[in-house]
């Protein structure tokens, strides 16, 4: 695969002198903030991001695979998840999804298996996260549902999702668009049982309200006023999402602090924001760069162990 290695350093060192210009210029309304340090609550917003979210995206990949027919122990699924997702950061978005593939067929998953199962965590993801948004705006303080920009991205990944998970829907747009390009159609996708799909689903919406729940622990551990749970789950998940449905911002860099000081600023004055959105960016970026670091170590031992045949209550659906 093609690597542009200073292509995240680049634009993550762009993102920061910019916003540093700018809380430079703003500093005296940054001093006279209240500013409320709270350790416990920082750290279980950094546990949530770095441990407990990617062991539950682990876990989620572990189960789409098995359902697909396909038993991969959790180490190596570990390993295919964080070297794919280092792939966010060059442009495109098409590298996340060319990793997943890679790495996965690399194991021993078949063609079929490697891109069945790239399509429906993906798509299960995004749907889980527009569903989860769609949820919760009943539910927050403030009123989410006059933000045009809002409601186009919860649009824009509900439709991407149902692509996404719907092998004939894909099939019907992929098999045109190979024929077009001259090249060989994609390996059949295979069916997934509609109890695992939902199963999926429903788990997928939880690891949402994880990641926007973050962000939540993240404003209670260095602020003093407070924002609703709700309303910090829409936030935080709207800005992630936003990065997804970007093609050319490598892991949404620039777009997802853009949406999230927006909406944050409903709540604390911009520059603040600024600062909580580069927070969570810090911490997100961390965690690709630790446990990118342990998935390489993992895969230069050769530790995680190969594919096998899931047991039959696993398997898809007959086509």
């Amino acid at each position: 695969m093609a690597r542009q290695p200073g292509v995240m350093p680049v634009l993550l060192l762009g993102l920061f002198v910019a916003a540093g210009f700018y809380l430079y210029a703003n500093a005296r309304e940054l001093t006279e903030f209240d500013w409320r340090i709270r350790p416990g609550w920082f750290l279980i917003a950094a546990v949530i991001v770095i441990l407990a979210g990617p062991l539950l995206r682990t876990w989620l990949w572990q189960r789409v695979l098995l359902t697909l027919g396909h038993a991969v122990p959790f180490l190596q699924c570990f390993r295919i998840v964080r070297l794919s997702q280092l792939a966010k950061y060059l442009p495109g978005q098409v590298w996340h999804f060319v990793g997943t593939f890679y790495w996965t067929h690399k194991v021993g998953v078949t063609k079929s298996g490697s891109l069945g199962g790239m399509l429906y965590d993906n798509g299960i993801s995004f749907i889980a996260g527009g569903i989860t948004v769609a949820i919760l705006v009943g539910f927050a303080a403030t009123s989410f549902q006059g933000h045009v920009a809002v409601w186009v991205i919860v649009g824009a990944n509900l439709l991407v999702g149902t692509v996404l998970s719907s092998p004939s829907i894909f099939n019907m747009i992929a098999k045109p668009l190979a024929r077009i390009a001259r090249k060989s159609p994609p390996p059949q996708i295979p069916v997934m049982r509609a109890k695992s799909f939902v199963m999926l689903l429903v788990v997928n919406v939880g690891f949402w309200f994880m990641l926007g729940g973050a962000l939540y622990f993240l404003v209670r551990g260095v602020t003093s006023p407070a924002i609703p749970f709700a309303d910090a789950v829409v936030i935080g998940s709207i800005g992630i999402m936003a990065g997804f449905v970007v093609p050319l911002a490598p892991s949404g860099i620039g777009v997802t602090e853009g949406i999230m000081v927006s909406l944050l600023g409903g709540y604390f004055p911009l520059e603040v924001a600024l600062v909580i959105a580069l927070l969570f960016r810090v911490l997100n970026v961390s965690k690709e760069i630790v446990l990118g670091l342990v998935a390489a170590g993992l895969a230069a031992r050769g530790i995680g162990g190969t594919a096998g045949s899931a047991s039959q209550r696993d398997l898809v659906s007959p086509q």
